[in-house]
């Protein structure tokens, strides 16, 4: 009774904002933020009441199951689907195995589903690193197993792990203690069996097993697809309800295409999600919740911009900002903080630690957003200025120290074999002490070119920089520079920066660039 007069006020909490939210786009920006908190807030809610309610069912007896005969398989998948991004949004890695996928059983679709759900969400809430889900037959029952590589349940829990409102004092994450006494029930109800097997410090995995008939005579609905009854509430490891109407937030949120990436790096999901909300229609985003799993993405993908929290568990923000700025494969990737330390001392560490900007919060989105667009613009067009002015050294394109030292060792490498036509990529990241596919990254990042592109432009601009000195003709500076055919290195010199080698001596003799 009391679930019920909980979920009316919340559900009449949520059927306005939904009216709302439908004509968002007349509210101001942090308008629109603030209610989206308070609608993903109003879903967890429900969620938690939700559960409850499927709780005191089970375990009055209430509960009441409508058998289907259902594709396992396609269930199991459509569950996986909804949990998969929330996996890589922790940093973990979610395995699915499905041996056979045509299997077929009389369940209830539904409490199947809460089952798998309830078993992942308990799963990403302590695993380190990989979850495996797992389901097949042996032709009278199926299994489905969900494992993953957390702490595990010390051995004095074990026999009360499935009791309601029982949590172990191993978990990192409160919760209600509702979900495993939930699956308990429902398997039972399937007429099958829960098991746990786990190793502290090592791994947990719950097994339930489940006939693939039930041995009472059963009303059974057949059809072909299940896909209008796999959208129960979820009750996620960060607590919050995601329905089909819902938005989750993955670690990929937006896939325009040719858009900068940019990580964003928060601990507090409300300030992750606001800032992914207010940034995806510009970026493609990935997000973290810490500098460790930060570190984690950008050794994973390329990123364009980071921005990231001071503050955080495991990792805070200074310590990223510094091992960024230390990494090679990373330097030169502009970072911004957050934070809400507004004295100077804090301001110093974090300009010490090399960021390339800092920002105090509160903060006006609007501003972030412009900085954001600035930085990027400042690195575009330094690498368009390289790219087309003939006489631009490498090194202008670097945004620190640490760019300009290796852009610089760079160069001096390629010069030296300026003149070698068969100098291999393989020999220039040898020399800089980097493998091959670093060399390849760290480029693109920097100069948004292959090394093989980069090098015949430096003995371009090399040959620019020997027509300059009038001291050579245009022939013998061609082969100097490591090209064997005159015609083809005119026509280079003229695709590059937009003029033949002639009017380059001509234009710079009168003074221009």
């Amino acid at each position: 009774m009391i679930a019920h007069e909980i979920r009316t006020p919340v559900s009449l909490i949520i059927g306005p904002l939904k009216k709302i939210m439908s004509k968002s786009e007349l509210l101001p920006g942090f308008v629109r933020g603030d209610i989206k908190i308070i609608e993903r807030n109003g879903f967890r809610l429900l969620s938690l009441v939700n559960q409850l309610l499927d709780f005191r069912k089970a375990e009055e007896g209430a509960f009441v199951i409508n058998y289907t005969q259902t594709n396992l398989g396609e269930l199991v998948y459509s569950v996986y689907e909804r949990f998969h991004p929330l996996a890589e949004v922790k940093g973990l890695k979610l395995n699915l195995h499905i041996p056979d996928k045509e299997l077929i059983a009389t369940i209830d679709p539904e409490a199947i589903t809460k089952v798998i759900s309830n078993l992942l969400t308990n799963a990403i809430k302590y695993a380190h690193t990989n979850i495996d889900l797992t389901i097949y037959s042996d032709k009278k029952t199926f299994t489905i197993r969900v494992k993953d590589d957390g702490k595990g349940i010390p051995r004095t829990d074990l026999k009360n792990i499935f009791l309601p409102f029982y949590q172990s004092n191993s978990g990192k994450n409160a919760g209600t203690g509702l979900g495993l006494s939930l699956v308990k029930s429902l398997t039972e109800l399937h007429e099958g069996m829960i098991e746990v097997e786990s190793e502290q410090n090592n791994y947990c995995e719950f097994i339930a097993t489940i006939p693939l008939t039930p041995s009472r005579p059963v009303s059974v609905t057949q059809t072909e697809k299940q896909d209008m009854i796999l959208s129960p509430e979820v009750l996620y490891n960060d607590g919050t309800g995601i329905t089909g109407e819902s938005k989750q937030v993955n670690n990929y949120v937006t896939e325009t295409e040719q858009a900068p990436t940019l990580l964003i790096v928060e601990d507090h999901t409300d300030m992750r999600n606001f800032l992914c909300e207010m940034l995806e229609s510009s970026y493609n985003i990935i997000l973290a919740e810490n500098g460790i799993k930060g570190l984690q993405e950008l050794g994973q993908h390329p990123i364009d911009i980071i921005v990231s929290d001071v503050m955080m568990p495991e990792m805070d923000g200074i310590t990223l900002c510094k091992k960024v700025k230390e990494n090679i494969h990373f330097c030169h990737i502009p970072l911004i903080l957050l934070t809400a330390k507004t004295d100077n001392r804090s301001k110093l560490q974090g300009i010490q630690a090399g960021a390339d900007a800092y920002v105090e919060k509160p903060f006006s989105p609007q501003i972030l957003q412009a900085m954001i667009t600035n930085l990027l613009n400042v690195r575009e067009q330094l690498r368009k200025r390289f790219s087309e002015i003939p006489l631009t050294p490498l090194h202008s394109v670097a945004g620190d120290q640490a760019d300009k030292q290796f852009l610089s060792k760079l160069n001096a490498i390629i010069e030296e074999n300026i003149s070698n036509e068969n100098f291999s990529i393989e020999t220039l990241a040898g020399e800089l002490n980097i493998s091959r596919s670093g060399l390849f990254s760290k480029l693109k990042q920097l100069v948004d070119m292959t090394p093989n592109v980069l090098i015949q432009l430096i003995r371009l601009k090399k040959a620019a920089e020997l027509l300059s000195t009038r001291q050579y003709r245009i022939n013998e500076i061609c082969y100097q520079v490591g090209f064997n055919n005159p015609s083809y290195f005119t026509k280079c010199f003229q695709k590059q920066f937009g003029m033949l080698p002639k009017e380059f001596i001509n234009k710079y003799s009168t003074g221009g660039e």
